[in-house]
Parts: structure tokens; C-alpha cells; sequence
């Protein structure tokens, strides 16, 4: 009988930006799908991070957070070894053989999740899509004309970009909370498939350093 691959789509929020060895998660989701559908979801808060965030306080975040922890879907753990014993299960669960994420370099290589996908066959979506959509001529007139170019001349391929692009709202703002991030990052991994081209799997972006991966803006 003929098995779909099973693919997780990844996103974490941290304490800590990217030059800390390992970041303290407060907040993992995923969303495992085949290429034809959504297979499951989940939204996990370690909470003794999250109280250690300083942006939990601000209002609009505090309220997101706090709505979070009273929805029964969402998974509380208290440490983030509690969280990676939950998530490892959870990927296990749904056969996923393949990790997914957008600067999969951060999620796979600085916080817990790193043990969850050892060894796992993976996608950086910023890669999968620069070697496809972040290619075509629509997209670097999109980018010119909206403004969404780098100081050095390259067009932008952040998540919030690309799915701006995808979506037509020029004016979407990513939320910047894992399971919001996992939705758009799952609509960027679709739009690259439907393109039918080939694309590099295990590489992160900036991994390829002998063919420096940008795009200039084409005014």
C-alpha cells in the first residue's frame, strides 16, 4: 500500500536572537501535512520561558499568550525537556520524515528542537523558495514596486514577504507567534510545490556560500 510522505511544518519562539548558541524556547508549534492535506496540529508553551520573556508583558502580547494558555488544544509544559519529549512524540505519531522551516538554520540548529529532528531529512522553505518563486520576474517586480528590498540591492524572501506575495495583501504583518507562523510558512511550502521544480533538501540558507544566495532587485 502506497504511504504519502509526511512533512512538518516548524516555527519556535525564543528568548535570545541567533548568535546565542541555543535559545531558550517559549513557544513550538507544527503543522504535519502530505502534499495533499493537513495531517495534525500542534502548539506547545513552556511556560517557565515564557514568564522570562520581557515582550510577554506588553498588552497585546500578554493577552495573546494568556487566551493561549486557556485554549485546551494548547499543550502547557513546564520545561522545555518536558517540550522536546512531547514534541519528538508528536512527530513520531504522525510519520513525519521530513522537517520543515523557514531559516531552518535557527530552528533546527539553535533551540530544543534540534534533538527532535536529528537525522530527519529537511526543507528550508527560504531555500526551497529562493531557488524557485524568489526567482521569477513577478516576484522582483513585486518586491520593487512595494519597497521590500535590502539596503544591499537584494530582494526580501522573509516569511512575511513571501506570503504578502502569495496572498496579494501587501500590507500583512506576521504575527510572529509559532502556530500564526507555522500557517504561513505551510502556505509558502505549497506554493513551492505547485511550482514543480527542483529544489535542494538539507541545505539552510546560507549554507551554500559558493553561490551567495541573493537576488537583485530589478528596477
Amino acid at each position: 500500500m502506497f504511504t504519502e510522505k509526511t512533512f512538518a511544518i516548524i516555527d519556535t519562539e525564543t528568548l535570545g536572537g541567533a548568535a546565542s548558541a541555543h535559545c531558550p524556547t517559549y513557544h513550538c508549534a507544527g503543522i504535519a501535512l502530505t502534499k495533499r492535506e493537513e495531517v495534525s496540529r500542534i502548539n506547545i508553551v513552556v511556560i517557565g520561558n515564557l514568564l522570562l520573556d520581557s515582550a510577554f508583558y506588553g498588552k497585546a502580547k500578554k493577552e495573546y499568550y494568556l487566551n493561549l494558555l486557556r485554549d485546551p488544544a494548547t499543550v502547557l509544559c513546564y520545561t522545555e525537556a518536558e517540550a522536546k519529549e512531547i514534541f519528538s512524540a508528536w512527530l513520531t505519531e504522525n510519520n513525519v520524515s521530513c522537517a520543515c522551516a523557514h531559516n531552518s538554520g535557527f530552528d533546527f540548529n539553535k533551540t530544543f528542537v534540534s534533538e527532535c529532528v536529528e537525522g530527519m531529512e529537511f526543507i528550508d522553505t527560504w531555500q526551497a523558495f529562493f531557488e524557485t518563486i524568489g526567482k521569477y520576474r513577478k516576484y522582483n517586480k513585486f518586491c520593487c514596486e512595494n519597497g521590500f528590498v535590502t539596503k544591499s540591492g537584494n530582494i526580501q524572501m522573509t516569511a512575511e514577504v513571501c506570503y504578502r506575495f502569495l496572498s496579494g495583501d501587501v500590507s500583512f504583518v506576521e504575527e510572529h507567534t509559532a502556530l500564526s507562523d507555522c500557517e504561513i510558512e505551510a502556505e509558502i511550502l505549497r506554493a513551492v510545490w505547485a511550482t514543480h521544480r527542483k529544489f535542494e533538501r538539507n541545505i539552510h540558507k546560507g549554507d551554500a556560500p559558493n553561490r551567495f544566495q541573493t537576488v537583485k532587485a530589478r528596477f
